[in-house]
Order: structure tokens, then C-alpha cells, then sequence
């Protein structure tokens, strides 16, 4: 690899090949150290020049123009006959950006923003924290984006990825590839589908189209856990056989990913099937042991069944990684009172109630505590 330029902010790398394509690449949200793409261009021998950002800015930066600037005097000394900006979410946005300046023949987007800055349409809020860290200097994206070069952008109806893909039609020459129920990581959707390179090699090569795409699709979703997770998060909240079943395909196809199976377990929960749940949420906490919710759940569950000192200690689990998090705080209470540990129950919704002084529910439970203590039902800590 070549290495074109580094800052604090970002690194452009090269690997050239004698392919006459070339493609860019922009990383993705928390991706700081992998350039985007290259193992899968290598692997066909395409030229690749790629951005890594070293934190999530969406390319604000000033670096990331001179980083720009590195990137146009190679690419201007290879003379590749096609040139592809490629990125996913936050660099989709990226692809798009620097799409002109690139010359970009074709901009590949998976799911990206048509701008985080939530004083801006389409409002988004789902980088909240990470746009409160930016100054958006450069963020005026329309009259960035390459007219001339075809603009290709994939994304699921059902995610607020719509609202962004609506503002990105209005540019002449946007094609909207929209692939339901896949979810805003819509490249592990495609990856599990067995769609992702074909998707880029024929954007590449010119011969993609919206039909074929579609058709590829329907023919090739039932292979993505993703898929039927998504179905699962959108199905109607009444239909819980229902959305049960597509979980639990979900969970099959993608038995180590903790986020799906925190869903299929929190719908075997309200199935009452909490000895299932226990199972998932046990696994889940193998996977992502830094992660609370798993421990969340392992309390509903181990309470469900009765195993109330179990319930407790997966309750102080959660708590103990997410301190502050309310709700945790409600579960733990919750499982403390129903294993009679009112002293320590009564300790942990003080804090509750100190955090969200105005919740109702809080102050509810808060008095049922106080009226179990008064009652004299307290009993001893377990060790």
C-alpha cells in the first residue's frame, strides 16, 4: 500500500493494480483502522484508494479536503478509465461528498445521510452525540455531489434511511435502490444474501440495474438473518406468534449476533417461554459481555422462573456496567423486591427517583418499597 496522506483526523491509503477501474472508499461509523472495500478489490485486483476516518466526523474535517487533494494527484498520475466512490452510512455520505472533486464516474451508496446536523432536514437524530461533537463546514452536500456520474443508492424503505434518500432524488441523476427489510446495515444484509460483490462489481462495471437488483433480491433474502430480523422489528406488536417465528429465523441464521438475539429473546419472554429465554439471553451475554442488555434480560428471565438470587445478580450485573441507565435501575428494583431485599431495593430507587424526579413510576415503585419496609418484610442479603 501506498500511504497518500495522514492527519489526526484521517489516513488515504492506496493499493494499485494494472485494472484500468479504480474505486475510493470512505469508511464507515466506528471503522478506524480497516480501509472499507479492500480485501474484496484486492481480491479482484481493482485499483482501490481509501479513506479512513480515525473518528466518527462525517468528513468535516479540513484534513479530509487535503486528504482529497492527495487522492486527486494519484489518481491523476494512474489514469484509471473508470472511477467508483463507494462507502456505507457514514461513508455513503463520504462517497457522495467528495464524489465532484473525485471525478467520480459512479457513486455507490449504501444507507448513507444526506447530513447528520439535526438542524437540517431530514432532522436526523440517530448520531445525535456524534453530531453534537462536529462543525458542520462542510456539509452542504448538493452542490458537492457529481452531476454527471450515475449515483446509485441502497437503502430500506422501512428505516428513517428514507427521508435521506428522498433529499438525495432530488439530485439529477440519483437511482434509488430500495430494498425492504434489510435494515440500516444493509451491507451485512446484502454480504449474507450473497449480493454484496455482485452489487459492486456490476455498479463498476456499468451493468447494474434496478430490475435485476429487485429480482436478485426476492430471489436471495431468505438466506439474510437480518432480513428476518427486520421483518421481526416491523411486524405488529399484537402478532407476537408471529413475530416470534421470524426472530427465531433470524436467530438461526445468525446465532452469534447478540443483537438479534436479545430481540428473540425478549419475544420469548412475552411468549412466557422464559426458560428459551434464559437460554438466548445467556448466549447473548457470551457475545457481548460489556453489554447490559443481555444481563437486562438474564434478570427477567431467572425472576420468571423464580430464581430470584439469579434474577438479582444479573440485575446488579447490568447495573454495574450501565450505572446511570433508569431503567436498568427499575429491573434490579424490581428483582429486589420480589426476592424481599428491600433495603437494598429502597437504596437503588432513591437513585432512580433522584434522576427522573418527575417519573410516576418511579415514585410508584419507590412507594412500594417503603410499604413492604414498613410492613417489616425485609429479609436478609443473600451472600
Amino acid at each position: 500500500m501506498e500511504e497518500l496522506y495522514e492527519d489526526n483526523d484521517v489516513r488515504v491509503v492506496a493499493h494499485r493494480f494494472g485494472s484500468s477501474r479504480a474505486v475510493v472508499t470512505f469508511s464507515s461509523l466506528n471503522e478506524h483502522e480497516r480501509p472499507f472495500g479492500k480485501d474484496f478489490l484486492d481480491s479482484r485486483e481493482i485499483t482501490g484508494v481509501y479513506f479512513v476516518a480515525k473518528w466518527n466526523h462525517w468528513w468535516q474535517p479540513e484534513g479530509c479536503r487535503w486528504g482529497v487533494e492527495a487522492a486527486q494527484r494519484y489518481l491523476a498520475a494512474i489514469r484509471p478509465e473508470t472511477l467508483m466512490t463507494y462507502g456505507a452510512s457514514m461513508g455513503g455520505f463520504g462517497a457522495a461528498l467528495h464524489s465532484r472533486s473525485l471525478m467520480a464516474d459512479t457513486v455507490l451508496m449504501l444507507a448513507p445521510q444526506f447530513t447528520i446536523d439535526p438542524a437540517k432536514p431530514p432532522s436526523e437524530t440517530r448520531w445525535r452525540t456524534e453530531a453534537s461533537r462536529l462543525k458542520f463546514l462542510h456539509d452542504d452536500l448538493a452542490p458537492q455531489v457529481s452531476l454527471s456520474a450515475r449515483k446509485i443508492l441502497v437503502y430500506d424503505t422501512l428505516t428513517p434511511d428514507r427521508a435521506h434518500a428522498e433529499l438525495f432524488a432530488r439530485i439529477p441523476g440519483t437511482e434509488l435502490f430500495r430494498t425492504p427489510a434489510a435494515g440500516h446495515a444493509i451491507g451485512h444484509f446484502l454480504l449474507q444474501a450473497g449480493l454484496l460483490q455482485n452489487l459492486v462489481l456490476r455498479a463498476l462495471d456499468g451493468s447494474l440495474t434496478g430490475q435485476g437488483y429487485r429480482a436478485l433480491v426476492r430471489e436471495r433474502r431468505a438466506l439474510s438473518g437480518n432480513y428476518w430480523h427486520q421483518l421481526g422489528r416491523s411486524a405488529h406488536v399484537r402478532r407476537r406468534g408471529f413475530t416470534l417465528e421470524l426472530y427465531r429465523r433470524a436467530a438461526a441464521l445468525r446465532p452469534n449476533d447478540a443483537v438479534i438475539l436479545l430481540d428473540y429473546g425478549n419475544a420469548l419472554l412475552r411468549e412466557r417461554d422464559a426458560g428459551q429465554a434464559l437460554e438466548v439471553f445467556q448466549r447473548a451475554a457470551e457475545l457481548a459481555p460489556q453489554s447490559a442488555a443481555p444481563y437486562r434480560g438474564l434478570c427477567h428471565a431467572y425472576r420468571a422462573m423464580g430464581m430470584l438470587d439469579e434474577a438479582v445478580g444479573a440485575g446488579e450485573q447490568a447495573m454495574r456496567l450501565r450505572p446511570q441507565t433508569t431503567d436498568l435501575q427499575r429491573v434490579l428494583v424490581t428483582a429486589l423486591l420480589a426476592a424481599g431485599r428491600l433495603e437494598r431495593a429502597l437504596e437503588v430507587i432513591t437513585r432512580t427517583v433522584e434522576l427522573e424526579p418527575g417519573l410516576a413510576q418511579n415514585i410508584q415503585l419507590r412507594d412500594r418499597v417503603l410499604a413492604r419496609l414498613a410492613a417489616g418484610e425485609d429479609v436478609a442479603e443473600a451472600p
